[in-house]
């Protein structure tokens, strides 16, 4: 899946396998802070460095972003 447009202008694309994510990237077009439903563990990259993911809630990921920035998620 890509180009999903999804609430606190962020762009989303998807790659899954055996109905399971593989990875994901995330654009933040404002740099808004993002919190994402994710089944398991979410870790994130942004321009080679790792970002700090809290877990406010089970199963919620949750970081700050900048705006322009991409973000790697992988499970």
């Amino acid at each position: 899946m890509r180009g999903l447009r999804a609430r606190g202008a962020f762009e989303l694309d998807m790659r899954w396998r055996g109905g399971r994510l593989e990875s994901a990237v995330l654009r933040s077009l404002k740099g808004n802070p993002v919190r994402l439903r994710a089944a398991q563990r979410l870790s994130v990259v942004s321009s080679g460095s790792p970002v700090k993911v809290e877990q406010p809630e089970p199963a919620v990921a949750a970081f700050p972003t900048r705006a322009g920035e991409v973000y790697e998620l992988k499970p």
